[in-house]
């Protein structure tokens, strides 16, 4: 078995098993696994990947790479401030203590 067919296997899912970064073939670190930039998405009909299987882990330079890559090519950018406080509101803590 070739090495990029032993590394797939390995990569299989995004699990809790050690991930290895698709691009660069990088075994996660603590930062990575942190981060957890792992896609799993099927692919409906509308594009030339019908029917198939995304399954995608990137460390964060890959991730870096592929955002510098594609924020340019986007006519509207997806990017926004993430903003800690607009995660959780006064309901979502218990009084009740």
């Amino acid at each position: 078995m070739d090495k990029k067919q032993d590394l797939r296997e390995q990569n299989e899912n995004c699990g809790e098993e050690a991930k290895i970064c698709n691009m660069c073939g990088k075994v996660f670190d603590f930062w990575d696994t942190n981060e957890n930039f792992c896609f799993d998405c099927y692919i409906g009909y509308g594009s030339s990947y019908d029917l198939q299987r995304l399954r995608l882990n990137l460390c964060c330079d890959c991730f870096d790479k592929v955002l510098d890559w594609m924020l340019p090519q986007c006519k509207i950018n997806p990017m926004t401030e993430y903003d800690l406080h607009s995660e959780f509101s006064i309901e979502d803590v218990d009084t009740d203590v």
